[in-house]
């Protein structure tokens, strides 16, 4: 074999091992990349948080709307959390009696219902059995808090 021919065979092994090198980084690299995204895309999934529908009617009470929206909590949530965080701590009147009878709400957004009418908290269109600082909210319920006769939603 001569020089040049050993030259030319050194300089294709070269060639070849260096074409290996970088392909294989690349492959190696572009492959954990891709489970990055697959990772961080799952990792997203599973961090969606849990929303419930919050109404406000105020039925006539005075002239406003009525109030409707979807909106995020926590697992540990209760309604109570969830009205504080729609309307805000300052936006709502209310008595807390403690232990099972809990808080009960007597303004929204400076509205207190006249006469014998109050602000009767309804989950999934039905009048609550728990107070609002006791029951626990979930995915999917309609919370509503609406200016209401005694005998209406009992």
């Amino acid at each position: 074999m001569s020089m040049k021919n050993i030259t030319k065979n050194w300089i294709a092994i070269a060639a070849i091992l260096i074409l290996v090198l970088f392909g294989g980084y690349y492959v190696v690299n572009n492959s954990s990349q891709q489970g990055e995204t697959s990772t961080e895309t799952t990792a997203t999934e599973q961090q969606v948080q849990p929303q419930v529908e919050i109404t406000i009617d105020y039925a006539g009470e005075v002239e406003k709307d009525t109030e409707a929206k979807s909106i995020n909590f926590e697992e540990s949530d209760t309604a109570w959390n969830v009205l504080q965080s729609e309307v805000g701590f300052d936006n709502i009147e209310y008595q807390d009696y403690g232990g099972d009878l809990g808080i009960f709400v007597q303004g929204i957004n400076g509205v207190k219902p006249s006469g014998n009418k109050f602000w009767l908290f309804k989950v999934n269109s039905k009048g609550a059995e728990v107070g609002i600082s006791s029951y626990k909210v979930q995915d999917g319920d309609r919370l509503e808090f609406v200016i209401s006769e005694p005998s209406e939603g009992q």
